[in-house]
């Protein structure tokens, strides 16, 4: 590793990477896996050479007292010239301060390799990198198919909290807004995509009242998608997993969507989503969750590879509040203050690889029009927040 990169890395590390909730529980490798198609694989750190430049720098240091210690006195008299030079060359850092730097900065090294280590060895498997992926297949008799979907509730629902809560922690300011987006081209041809954003609402009443409003969109996904985009979205099917007319009745949807694009493509999804809302967590407060992941194999609706594109999704949600002094405050009255809540969504979309024969060019509009297929999202919730204020 090159000097320049590791000093880089390690003043990173030395201040770390600030942390939310419990900061002794460590990063899990899941973590670390899902930033990789940002981070580029890191060449092995030569430590032993810092370290031998290190004590080279410690073992040749030596006080002027000292030297003045073996001069005879003639000569430290006859000098005093050399000696007042070395004087003002005196403000060396202290042996034991050196020392406790020189541990500090091998145990960061020591990390820094570690983690390189663990970025290569599973770099080009997409599947590793991705903390929410699960199998999921679907056979055709619709009750088989609401137990199976039933039994991954819980369980993709704490994973898609669990994980916020770590891949947080790797935020400035998890309360700050954010955006951080990323893609890639796979060696089998597939373009996977990566992004993670921090949302607020503000003048709103409560967690709740936001949480409602993302289960709305969700309910009628293809016409809000069709309503704020540049495309159009049908629906194939009925949501067979319903179980009332309520939106907080329904914690599962099953959504089959067909996009056509306005360039030519048809893009097909099909995904189930799970949601959640906490009332009153004892550390966190209020809060709600959605998980969302892809069917891989649905016996009752089969994909399509020869008259469409398939486009994978998974996302992970999470609704909660902090409260802040109302801007701008008005001079001469008592602080008010104000409710905020913030939007944590980060999502992993992958368009497969397809046979189908459509020029460079419209491909590349069907990958650059990934960096913008969550926006609909918000502006169909600021709509139905703001729209009547």
């Amino acid at each position: 590793m090159p000097m320049e990169l590791a000093e880089a890395g390690v003043g990173m590390l030395r201040q770390g990477p600030p942390r939310s909730g419990n900061a002794d529980e460590p990063l899990s490798e899941e973590i670390l896996l899902s930033l990789l198609q940002t981070y580029y694989p890191l060449a092995p750190c030569d430590s032993g050479s810092t370290r031998k430049r290190t004590l080279t720098s410690e073992e040749s240091g030596s006080t002027s007292d000292d030297s003045n210690a073996s001069t005879p006195t003639a000569a430290r008299t006859a000098l005093p010239s050399v000696n007042s030079k070395k004087k003002q060359k005196k403000g060396r850092t202290p042996s034991h301060v050196a020392k406790r730097e020189k541990q500090l900065l091998l145990k960061e090294l020591e990390y820094l390799e570690a983690r390189a280590t663990l970025l290569r060895r599973e770099a080009g498997t997409v599947r590793a990198h991705n903390p929410l992926k699960t199998f999921i297949h679907l056979g055709r008799d619709v009750g088989d198919r609401r137990a199976a979907v039933c039994a991954l509730k819980n369980e993709r629902l704490q994973c898609a909290n669990q994980f916020l809560k770590q891949r947080m922690r790797l935020v400035t300011d998890p309360q700050r807004l954010c955006h951080e987006e990323s893609g890639y081209l796979t060696d089998e041809g597939d373009y996977v995509s990566t992004l993670l954003d921090v949302r607020h609402f503000m003048g709103v009443q409560s967690v709740k009242q936001v949480f409602d409003v993302m289960q709305f969109y969700f309910l009628n996904m293809e016409i809000t998608a069709t309503e704020f985009g540049d495309d159009l979205t049908l629906r194939e099917d009925t949501n067979d997993l319903e179980v009332g007319a309520n939106c907080n009745e329904q914690p599962m949807l099953h959504h089959r969507l067909v996009t056509l694009l306005s360039n030519g493509p048809v893009i097909e999804k099909n995904a189930v989503k799970f949601f959640q809302y906490v009332d009153d967590d004892e550390d966190e407060g209020p809060y709600g969750i959605m998980s969302a992941s892809p069917v891989d194999q649905d016996d009752l609706y089969p994909y399509c590879p020869a008259e469409r594109i398939r486009k994978d999704v998974w996302a992970a949600m999470k609704l909660s509040s902090f409260t802040r002094k109302k801007q701008p405050q008005v001079a001469g009255e008592a602080e008010e203050t104000e409710l905020v809540v913030v939007l944590n969504r980060w999502f992993r979309v992958q368009v497969s690889h397809s046979e189908l024969k459509y020029p460079p060019h419209v491909m590349q509009e069907v990958r650059r029009s990934l960096s913008g297929f969550a926006d609909p999202m918000i502006r169909s919730m600021n709509q139905t927040l703001y729209g009547a204020m």
